[in-house]
């Protein structure tokens, strides 16, 4: 039996990891190891999820304010407002980073900016593209795949990026593009 539980899963993984491409390797390696320790442990519903991040982390107190922000407003009927008590009390603590970012796509020289942006919203990606990845890294919400995004979305308009359930919302449309000097044509957003 213990050439079965111990010698032969090893033996296994040694000759997939050797033959095949590392990607298919590591990702056999790791549905073989999931399959172990459900064998062993049983089912991991019981088992507390790993944090990403670590409890003192400002990331997860700001997104818990954030959270029970969201929860106030939306048991209110009401939309949040920079006006507000309550949400310039958080803008206070927390800061505030109110540009979206909205591209076609990212690739790591737009790494910086994210650092300035309060969202992601791309036209292209999913859910392990770059944006998303380092939106995710950030603790940023992140829209990818959202067709002309960068012709529909102006500089000057609130949305709402919601991460979690994949949405992008205009709240307010953005005013009509000025001409200038006459010329007729209207400013790239």
């Amino acid at each position: 039996m213990e050439f079965v539980d111990r010698v032969l899963p090893a033996a296994t993984v040694d000759l997939i990891t050797a033959q095949l491409p590392a990607v298919y390797g590591e990702m056999l390696t790791g549905a073989g190891a999931e399959w172990l320790v459900r064998r062993w442990l049983g089912s991991s519903s019981g088992l507390e999820p790993v944090r990403r991040w670590l409890p003192h982390d400002p990331t997860v107190a700001m997104g818990a304010e954030l959270a029970r922000l969201a929860r106030v407003h939306a048991a209110a009927g009401t939309e949040p407002s920079a006006t507000e008590t309550d949400v310039r009390e958080f803008l206070e603590v927390y800061g505030h980073r109110a540009q979206i970012l909205v591209a076609a796509t990212t690739d790591p020289g737009w790494t910086p900016l994210f650092l300035l942006a309060g969202a992601l919203v791309t036209e292209v990606g999913g859910v392990v593209s770059h944006g998303a990845v380092v939106a995710r890294e950030y603790g940023l919400p992140a829209v990818a795949a959202v067709a002309d995004a960068t012709t529909r979305l102006r500089t000057g308009q609130r949305i709402r990026v919601d991460g979690n359930d994949g949405t992008v919302t205009v709240l307010e449309p953005a005013a009509p593009p000025r001409s200038s000097s006459g010329s007729g044509a209207a400013p790239c957003g």
